[in-house]
């Protein structure tokens, strides 16, 4: 197919608790966004992130942030219980691995 870039390799779909973005938005990264911004609102800053391995480097830094600032950001836990370090630790993991797996693959972002 011609267009092979522009087809969807995969299906894989990632989702986690909005409750979580405060925490996410206490994770800099070294392009002068956070955590939130390349995971919730990639397609909206500039320049956008529309593909999985543009993703890999930030969300690798990003975990470095997470393990070495942990006390820190156990405080953005959510008070509502849906939501903790763990689960958005899990969550950029999980984005880390597939965008190693499917560098090509279209990120599609949704709130």
């Amino acid at each position: 197919c011609d267009d092979f870039e522009d087809q969807y390799i995969t299906d894989a779909t990632y989702n986690i608790t909005h409750n979580l973005n405060i925490m996410a938005e206490h994770v800099p990264l070294s392009n002068g966004f956070t955590l939130y911004d390349i995971l919730w609102c990639g397609n909206e800053i500039t320049p956008k992130i529309s593909k999985a391995d543009q993703l890999t480097n930030l969300l690798i830094e990003g975990l470095k942030y997470m393990v070495d600032n942990e006390d820190e950001l156990l405080q953005y836990n959510a008070s509502n219980g849906w939501g903790n370090f763990n689960n958005l630790l899990e969550f950029v993991s999980e984005c880390l691995i597939a965008s190693f797996k499917y560098p090509n693959d279209k990120v599609i972002y949704s709130r």
